[in-house]
């Protein structure tokens, strides 16, 4: 028998449906969040993370974490230290959210956080998480030297698992510095192919402050053969109950994942995005849909 917080969230589920169906794609321009968590506002005590987007994805902590009060200059609140664990979306019914089927309904989707490492190594893996879903799309650090390496450390923006620069884009970083990251995919007027994979643009922005320096990259976005049934976690792998915790060692203030492209912040460098075919407003029948989306304008940091 169902248990009753399953229940409750299917109902929630079915509601939300029932009333977003009719919306249509231009009614989301200003990419209304899926997952939107700020500490310690956000925090219960009880290992559970509340979302602040109106779509309610709530998260429980996959190993451990806690606050910190160390935050990006002219902030407030706290930011989350992962590097044990981190949040990641906790109903079955929430485990779709970025499949490409629904992203291309969308037109995209993006990541937008800020972090801090710490300088460690983590000493499993050369990749540590920041923003991933289904351990695929992924806002992470990589170092190409290997395991325990820190030295020219990488934040990416990496597809399919890879980190290869087909996949990925890359810039370099440095240790105990705050940078703030707004990475997004658009699939424009594409379709998901027979094989389940979805073509577009990657873009990439990455600022310590008001100046950013942009990159785009032409990707294809897989199906990872299960249609990327999967979870969204922060400062850890999107896998539910994965016992590899790619954790991130460091501090991460406001993450935020959303359905649509954000527009890209001011730069202070740009290589020209490819050309993409631009959407249609088109009416989505949501009435499907597992994760309840209400429209809400973002809140920037």
């Amino acid at each position: 028998m169902p248990s009753a917080s399953l229940k409750c969230c299917g109902r929630a589920a079915i509601a939300a449906a029932v009333l977003l169906t009719g919306f249509s794609s231009s009614a989301f321009a200003s990419n209304p969040p899926i997952v939107e968590y700020s500490f310690p506002i956000s925090w219960n005590g009880s290992g559970v993370v509340s979302d602040l987007s109106a779509a309610g994805n709530n998260a429980v902590i996959q190993g451990t974490a806690s606050v910190s009060t160390t935050i990006p200059a002219g902030t407030t609140g706290k930011s989350i230290l992962t590097n044990a664990g981190g949040p990641i979306t906790n109903y079955a019914s929430e485990f779709a959210l970025l499949t490409n089927a629904y992203v291309a309904s969308y037109g995209g989707f993006s990541y937008d956080t800020w972090f801090r490492w710490d300088g460690t190594a983590n000493a499993s893996w050369n990749t540590q998480k920041i923003i991933d879903y289904s351990g695929t799309e992924s806002l992470q650090l990589y170092n190409a030297a290997g395991v325990g390496q820190t030295a020219n450390e990488q934040v990416q923006f990496a597809f399919n698992s890879s980190t290869t620069t087909a996949n990925a884009i890359s810039f370099s970083i440095s240790p105990n510095v705050w940078y703030h990251a707004i990475a997004t995919f658009s699939s424009g007027s594409n379709t998901v192919g027979s094989d389940g994979s979805l073509a577009g643009v990657a873009s990439f922005s990455l600022g310590t402050g008001s100046t950013f320096t942009t990159t785009t990259l032409n990707v294809t976005k897989t199906n990872q053969g299960d249609a990327l049934v999967r979870p969204i976690a922060i400062g850890n792998l999107g896998l539910a109950n994965s016992s590899a915790l790619v954790e991130f060692d460091g501090l991460i203030y406001n993450p935020t994942v959303s359905l649509g492209v954000e527009p890209l912040p001011a730069i202070a460098t740009l290589d020209g995005p490819p050309s993409i075919g631009v959407p249609e407003p088109a009416t989505l029948a949501l009435s499907s849909l597992a994760a309840p989306l209400l429209l809400r304008r973002k809140r920037h940091s």
